[in-house]
């Protein structure tokens, strides 16, 4: 993730895209760096340098809100990229498919004797 506390926002960039998504209790500023950059392509410069040094104790932090900024952050992209999530969902679908798979006997037999491509055990 970029660090939103370093960037610097031109601001018809608000125009463009709206202002930070008040409804988001956590991931507002992610929602508006997402969209900018992944739906409406917006140019950016990136520094190497530090522009800013932040406490990581804040409230995105504790692990009391983890639950709440992976809602929020699935909230967001089903919204705005339901196609990437559909396909998203397939893909994990297909990996649970692929682990129960590598779990069979028959799979692993097969494997052994040489009638498969290694299957490699994660």
């Amino acid at each position: 993730m970029i660090c939103h506390q370093a960037i610097f926002f031109h601001k018809s960039l608000f125009n463009e895209i709206g202002l930070y998504d008040e409804t988001l209790k956590l991931k507002a500023d992610w929602k508006l760096l997402i969209l900018a950059i992944c739906k409406y392509n917006i140019s950016y410069l990136h520094i190497n340098t530090t522009l800013s040094i932040y406490d990581t104790s804040g409230i995105s932090s504790t692990e009391e809100n983890h639950k709440l900024l992976a809602a929020e952050n699935e909230a967001v992209l089903y919204k705005e990229f339901p196609m990437f999530m559909n396909n998203y969902d397939r893909l994990n679908q297909l990996e649970i498919l692929l682990a129960e798979l590598k779990k069979s006997r028959l799979i692993k037999a097969l494997n052994y004797f040489g009638f498969l491509k290694k299957i490699k055990h994660t």
